[in-house]
């Protein structure tokens, strides 16, 4: 019975399941002439989702961050177990370090919420200047915002500078994830970000993509 494990073995068994995922996910592109069926540990990972979602206030930043980020993995968008997991991931936010925040937010733009009041919430502590997140995980935050749509310009700013002073540590595909966020919600496109690309991707000295009229 679900109710006998603690929240940390739900949680755990959860984001074991979006772990799972992941390697069949490459495993599906490495085959893609076949076609793509429901992973068989789904069901219990919508039942490991439920059953955490009844117990929210026991869940630890960790438990809350491992759950949502699988939650977002799997695609599982139940609104009660989605907005009861992030309603305690607002609760616990101050607790929270820069990867659960991360995981958070990518986890919550991959299931359709809305709630910008919690997103904002959420957001907020990364954005204290005692914070540092990695280049990894400023990349993430602003990709879930672009997801989202939403225009947090202290957030794009803050974030985008942080990713800026660590340039060098920024892999090709975490700077075209904040390069995709900015025009997502119609900011203006960080230069010094695209010439880093540009010359990582294409080898090129630099190029100039004016802004968006539309979102993308």
């Amino acid at each position: 019975e679900r109710q006998d494990f603690t929240v940390r073995q739900l949680s755990q068994s959860l984001w074991s399941c979006g772990k799972m995922s992941m390697f069949e996910h490459e495993l599906q592109q490495e085959d893609a002439e076949n076609s793509v069926e429901e992973p068989p540990y789904l069901a219990s990972a919508r039942e490991f989702a439920t059953a955490l979602s009844h117990r929210t206030k026991e869940l630890t930043p960790k438990d809350v961050a491992q759950s949502i980020w699988a939650c977002g993995r799997l695609g599982i968008n139940d609104f009660n177990i989605v907005y009861a997991l992030a309603y305690r991931s607002k609760a616990v936010a101050l607790e929270c370090s820069t990867q659960e925040i991360a995981n958070i937010l990518w986890g919550l733009s991959r299931v359709g919420f809305e709630d910008e009041q919690i997103i904002h919430d959420l957001t907020n502590p990364i954005l204290d200047p005692k914070m540092n997140p990695n280049a990894q995980e400023c990349s993430n935050v602003l990709y879930a915002l672009g997801r989202m749509r939403i225009r947090d310009e202290e957030a794009f700013s803050v974030l985008t500078g942080k990713m800026m002073d660590q340039i060098e540590d920024s892999t090709e595909q975490a700077i075209a994830n904040v390069l995709w966020a900015h025009r997502a919600v119609q900011f203006s496109t960080p230069q010094q970000l695209l010439d880093h690309w540009a010359i990582q991707k294409l080898g090129l000295n630099g190029i100039v993509i004016p802004p968006s009229d539309t979102v993308e």
